[in-house]
């Protein structure tokens, strides 16, 4: 019965989250959330150091250069980090948070 349980947990779950390859992999939860860390930071931390030396080839930036675009970077994602704090009122919605009184219908 359990091994039914958990094929049926795997078909519903995606492929890309840790718990899917907790069932797949059999690891703890802790491993796969560790696991699936370094396979987003390690091809973006590679990625990053491409781009940027492609970049600054392409450019031909000289080492001043080179840290004024990091500082002004740097800036510009530490501005545009505050549109994530950003809230907005919550909408009513039906049976989540407000309660609706619809009468049954059928009987």
């Amino acid at each position: 019965m359990f091994r039914r349980v958990a094929k049926r947990r795997h078909r519903e779950r995606s492929l890309l989250s840790p718990t899917a390859c907790c069932l797949v992999l059999n690891l703890s939860v802790c491993l796969c959330s560790v696991l699936w860390l370094g396979i987003v930071l390690v091809p973006g931390g590679a990625g990053g150091f491409l781009l940027g030396s492609i970049v600054t080839k392409r450019m031909s930036l000289t080492s001043g250069q080179q840290l004024r675009a990091m500082f002004f970077l740097a800036v510009a994602c530490l501005t545009t980090l505050g549109m994530f704090s950003v809230q907005c009122d919550t909408a009513p919605l039906a049976g989540e948070s407000s309660h609706h009184n619809v009468p049954p219908t059928g009987t």
